[in-house]
């Protein structure tokens, strides 16, 4: 089984932080720096809420994307055809 997951450049990530005072209501913000650009796209990427597993319809999930998959309303799978498997050098 394959699944390809295409995920966001670490360049797509905000490179800026904003902050309220506790106290006032000027708004701060501030470059990050490179490691901290990294450390947040590496929590993005591997972030789930687990809190609410059980909310999430696995196969309603699945169907959101483009896949190959020829499904009966109840469930039944049949034969599809394989995406064609890449190339090796």
């Amino acid at each position: 089984m394959t699944i390809d997951v295409d995920l966001p450049e670490v360049e797509d990530m905000p490179d800026k932080t904003a902050m309220v005072p506790q106290r006032g209501f000027k708004l701060s913000v501030k470059e990050m720096g490179p490691t901290q650009v990294q450390r947040l796209y590496m929590r993005h990427v591997h972030a789930i809420d687990f809190g609410n597993l059980g909310q999430i319809d696995v196969v309603e999930a699945f169907a959101r994307f483009d896949l190959r998959r020829d499904m009966s309303k109840t469930g039944v799978f049949k034969p599809i055809e394989p995406f064609a498997a890449p190339a090796t050098d």
